[in-house]
């Protein structure tokens, strides 16, 4: 299996990760009070502009399904290739079942607004699949090629603990920022409540506890710097993946500074949206990174020579 759908999934599943942060920033998730459907058609009335940013979203939801179910089509029908391709399969279903799940649990009965958390962090785990596979494509693509060698493994195995490390604190990070902002906390600092409002919910979380949740979340934010630093220094000391690990420090430095225009605008809606895509972004690298580095510590060459020439091939 190549590179390019893995690549071209992940793409789609960023930008309906995008989608979904302006359905939480415009308050439009439960302007389609119903569903799969949205007020009992496949096309409502589209004159309330929250309609059309929760239909929107839903339907490029599902079309952006439609190419998820079939990169893991694809990736089943190499199983025999890899049992990583298995893996991979299978994991692309249950978390895209998940996220159907979620979305329409939120909807249908009207869960609080911190459920939402699940609905990002299964998000997060569902591009990643897609980012790993992008890194097997590739690393495939350097086998049939002929052109790996120990010594590169071995510089590119170095990689494998400061990412692993640097995707795990990501994670963390992406599931405190969702709680952060679902359960109202980011709101209560500016003295407000519409999005838990939105979710049918009246309590307001108290000063101290969103002050206590925003130090908590800057603390995992210097874990994250901390990581990704890293990350730059090991590759740049075994000259491997060098572009990517620059490409991810931008991207965390962005994202801290996205993240302090988000809380100087009042949780703007350009920011805030900017922020969970940095948080994807962070995501998608990170994963690469990690996953190239798996990879060649796991898919080896395999060279037979006979009187008919060399083959070349990638096994578990």
């Amino acid at each position: 299996m190549g590179y390019r759908l893995p690549l071209v999934t992940t793409i789609v599943t960023f930008l309906m990760m995008i989608l979904g942060a302006v359905v939480v920033g415009t308050q439009a998730g439960f302007a389609c009070p119903d569903w799969p459907l949205c007020h009992g058609q496949i096309i409502p009335p589209l004159d309330d502009p929250l309609v059309i940013i929760e239909w929107f979203h839903r339907t490029t939801s599902g079309l952006g399904g439609i190419l998820i179910l079939l990169t893991a089509f694809q990736a089943w029908r190499h199983r025999k290739q890899s049992s990583l391709y298995t893996k991979f399969a299978v994991a692309t279903v249950l978390c895209l079942g998940l996220q159907a799940l979620a979305g329409a649990a939120i909807v249908v009965f009207k869960l609080p607004g911190y459920m939402t958390t699940i609905d990002v962090t299964n998000g997060m785990f569902l591009i990643s699949i897609f980012a790993a596979l992008t890194a097997l494509g590739f690393r495939n693509r350097e086998l049939a090629g002929n052109r790996v060698t120990e010594e590169q493994d071995a510089r590119l195995a170095s990689l494998f603990v400061p990412s692993a490390l640097m995707v795990g604190v990501t994670i963390l990070q992406v599931i405190v920022g969702g709680l952060f902002r679902h359960t109202g906390a980011s709101e209560a600092l500016f003295g407000r409540n519409d999005y838990i409002r939105n979710h049918f919910q009246d309590h307001m979380p108290s000063e101290a506890f969103a002050n206590g949740f925003l130090m908590f979340h800057i603390m995992i934010t210097v874990l994250v710097v901390a990581a990704t630093a890293w990350v730059v220094a090991q590759a740049f000391r075994n000259k491997v993946l060098i572009a990517p690990a620059l490409a991810l420090v931008v991207i965390v430095l962005m994202q801290m500074l996205l993240g302090f225009v988000t809380l100087g605008t009042e949780l703007a809606l350009s920011p805030a949206t900017s922020h969970l895509g940095g948080a994807a972004l962070t995501m998608v690298f990170g994963v690469y990174i990690g996953a190239r580095a798996h990879f060649a510590k796991t898919v080896k060459t395999v060279t037979s020579i006979s009187k008919t020439g060399t083959g070349t091939q990638a096994n578990m």
